[in-house]
């Protein structure tokens, strides 16, 4: 999440009040509390609409998608 934090600011743009949706890709939807835990601490101002979904990743167990507004 420190990546798509670093993005969202290089835009322009703050990820903690300016998220609007999140869809993460989990190896295993058993870690979504996990995920959620850590999005809460960089999406605190205003919780995002999130998407979960299983997929078979290679090489990583997560993949982060954001849409941010202004």
């Amino acid at each position: 999440m420190d990546n798509v934090q670093a993005v969202a600011k290089a835009a322009g743009y703050d990820l903690a009040s300016q998220c609007v949706q999140v869809t993460a890709y989990l190896r295993n939807l058993e870690d979504r509390d996990a995920f959620d835990r850590v999005m809460a601490e960089y999406t605190y101002q205003s919780p995002p609409a999130r998407a979960l979904v299983q997929s078979n990743l290679v090489g990583t167990d997560l993949q982060v998608q954001a849409v941010l507004a202004r």
